[in-house]
């Protein structure tokens, strides 16, 4: 046990109740709200958006944006596709975002595996890719009109040129 001396009783010491400040108003330009982020969701990672901000009983918003999301305490309703709905605080949110994107912003997806291909009109035939240079036969080689279905791990499925898979 210490004793007090007549100098610890400073401005904002630990005895002293906080000061309650007020949560930040809804704002059009707010980031988090209609974001889109992949979750893990037991062995499986889900899609969900972010539809609200949560409230409290008397319909005020929860929480105070900060510049630095760590410090961001506002909460928000994330809807996934079936349907369920979770309450997430803003710096999980800015986490999972900044998690699937790229040095360039870009999203960034885990590819699971290839289920399906196809060809459109715009590939070539066999014959075409057959081609005689200086007396050589070989094959000319492209992959225009070629797509590969490609299942991701948050489980979505997309058809994508094989040019941008290779």
């Amino acid at each position: 046990m210490f004793d007090k001396y007549e100098d610890d009783e400073v401005e904002g010491t630990p005895d002293e109740p906080l000061e309650e400040l007020e949560p930040t108003p809804d704002l059009s330009t707010d980031v988090y709200l209609n974001a889109s982020i992949v979750l893990p969701r037991g062995e499986k990672l889900a899609q969900g958006k972010v539809v609200r901000r949560k409230r409290d009983v008397d319909g005020n918003p929860i929480g105070r944006e900060n510049q630095n999301p760590i410090l961001d305490t506002r909460r928000y309703d994330v809807e996934f596709e079936d349907g369920e709905e979770t309450e997430l605080t803003a710096n999980v949110i800015a986490e999972r975002m900044y998690a699937q994107c790229d040095g360039n912003g870009n999203d960034l997806l885990l590819l699971d595996s290839f289920v399906d291909y196809r060809k459109s009109e715009r590939a070539m035939s066999l014959q075409d890719q057959q081609l005689t240079v200086n007396g050589k036969a070989c094959m000319k080689r492209s992959t225009a009109g070629w797509e590969i279905c490609v299942l991701w791990k948050d489980e979505s499925t997309t058809w994508e040129k094989l040019s941008d898979l290779k």
